[in-house]
């Protein structure tokens, strides 16, 4: 029963789906982030289920791609834009630490974070049309959405906290070693899955994960310590680059 209520905090928390999260005690937050990787698969699927029946639709690449941007988005209710944007306001600002956390704190949305959230879209538009057709490489990319919430569980609790207060603090302040060990199994288990379903394509996004992960190191100690609107930046980040990845790997598979 206490799985059961974390499961269902988590999606209440990280996804739109219709879930009631319950009441929240210390022993069901120190478990949100062990099946957070749960909401990615979950996301993984039915993104794989729709871009599969509109491939056998017939749609064009345009409307697919389209698809494959906005699904992940509705289906978070853009909780991790939202970081992301936040994020690269803060960064833009060139402002001491303090500053910068004030930023992330603020609601307003500024210039820097619409052009950025803007090009990310466009990005993410036209890679996903370079892929239309192509099972493998979108099979390999939907359970990838698992592996980057593992690595994001897993940085929260291992970075420090940027903040003494904040979601994230909450999220992994009664954290224990049997979250570390379950966000560590999911993790495994993803990987595992894009290799079996993706074959080369996956080694790519598996290092373009690395990558956005050492990206992710670098803004942390800018910020000296992680935050929710962190962990956010990092999911965009790290998808976007898996994807990058996969497109760059099929495109020279095809020439060589």
């Amino acid at each position: 029963m206490r799985a059961l209520a974390a499961i269902r905090a988590a999606f209440a928390l990280f996804s739109r789906l219709p879930v009631r999260a319950g009441e929240w005690d210390e022993d069901t937050r120190g478990r949100i982030l062990a099946w957070f990787p749960l909401v990615g698969v979950v996301l993984g699927l039915i993104q794989f289920g729709a871009l599969y029946g509109l491939n056998a639709l017939g749609v064009s690449p345009a409307l697919w791609a389209a698809a494959a941007v906005v699904l992940p988005i509705a289906y978070t209710g853009g909780i991790h834009m939202d970081g992301f944007m936040d994020v690269i306001d803060a960064v833009s600002a060139r402002a001491p630490r303090e500053k910068m956390l004030e930023i992330l704190h603020d609601p307003r949305c500024g210039a820097f974070a619409v052009i950025a959230a803007g090009c990310w879209l466009l990005l993410a538009f036209g890679l996903w049309q370079e892929l239309a057709g192509n099972v493998l490489a979108m099979a390999c990319l939907c359970a990838g959405y698992g592996l980057s919430r593992a690595m994001s569980a897993w940085c929260a609790l291992t970075f420090p906290p940027a903040r003494s207060n904040g979601l994230l603090r909450d999220l992994t302040q009664p954290a224990a070693t049997g979250a570390r060990r379950g966000i560590l199994i999911w993790a495994q288990c993803s990987a595992l899955a894009m290799v079996v379903l993706g074959g080369i394509p996956a080694g790519a996004a598996l290092a373009g994960a690395l990558i956005a992960a050492l990206l992710y190191g670098r803004l942390v100690r800018r910020f000296g310590g992680t935050t929710g609107d962190l962990a956010g930046w990092f999911l965009m980040v790290c998808e976007l680059v898996m994807l990058a990845a996969v497109v760059l790997i099929v495109r020279l598979m095809e020439v060589l």
